[in-house]
């Protein structure tokens, strides 16, 4: 198991050898998904930009497991980073091996790819299959504390809506009920656990209308059927969740 500590060190020093101060470590949500939008074709996990993700994920992490779990921070503490590393790593090892494919496939509308932001359509779908969906589940099934909730379903709402939710139809009932996914996708869940696990279980209602509103397209409706785990997951998030950190005054 990758210890957490470690791990953040070493991340953080490569950054700031490979980097120089290019890319800004801040520990927070917002800085991470700016982050995470400024991906290029051909960044790798091995790059200077990918070792920042995962420098910016790991501090991002350990400063929830500080806030979250004063009690139990080192338990906490590899709880996110297994996560972190869960979702870094099969993230940017499939977006090293699939975009180029996918862009070349594509090339003939580049207006298509520049629109749709760094991440292709087949990345896209390959993460929302399995990566992402998987590392949610793993975070609601051990009850890692709210912020892995927070950071799971944001990640996965960034990946599934950010880039798509552009290129939906813009009307009728598909309109709004895609506006009410994309709000969730930019306002990640609150702290609470039950608040966090019912508006993640909206999240995965609200895609399941989106995809038969959408079922038209064919593309889309592929794309929303492909969420292997999401009957799974939604069973997950129909039992209350039971905080990881445990407040003991002895």
């Amino acid at each position: 198991m990758r210890h957490p500590a470690s791990t953040c060190l070493v991340l953080t020093a490569a950054l700031l050898v490979l980097l120089s101060g290019a890319v800004p470590v801040q520990a927070g949500w917002p800085e991470f998904r700016d982050l995470l939008l400024r991906a290029k074709p051909d960044d790798a996990i091995n790059s200077p930009y990918g070792q920042a993700v995962q420098a910016h994920f790991a501090e991002f992490l350990a400063k929830a497991a500080d806030e979250t779990c004063v009690a139990e921070k080192k338990l906490a503490s590899v709880a996110f980073s297994d996560l972190a590393h869960t979702l870094l790593t099969s993230a940017l090892q499939h977006f090293e091996t699939s975009t180029r494919d996918a862009i070349d496939a594509e090339r003939a509308n580049a207006t298509f790819i520049r629109d749709a932001g760094p991440l292709a359509v087949n990345e896209l779908r390959g993460l929302a299959r399995s990566d992402v969906v998987g590392a949610a589940t793993s975070a609601l099934h051990l009850q890692h504390g709210a912020e892995s909730i927070k950071a799971a379903s944001a990640f996965l709402s960034m990946y599934l809506v950010e880039q798509k939710v552009k290129h939906f139809p813009r009307n009728g009932v598909a309109s709004a009920q895609l506006f009410d996914l994309y709000q969730l996708a930019t306002d990640p869940p609150e702290l609470d656990l039950n608040r966090a696990s019912a508006q993640l279980k909206r999240f995965f209602e609200l895609s399941d209308s989106a995809a038969l509103a959408l079922k038209s397209s064919a593309d889309t409706g592929k794309f929303m059927s492909q969420l292997t785990d999401r009957e799974r997951l939604k069973s997950t998030l129909g039992t209350p969740l039971r905080s990881h950190c445990i407040a003991t005054d002895s």
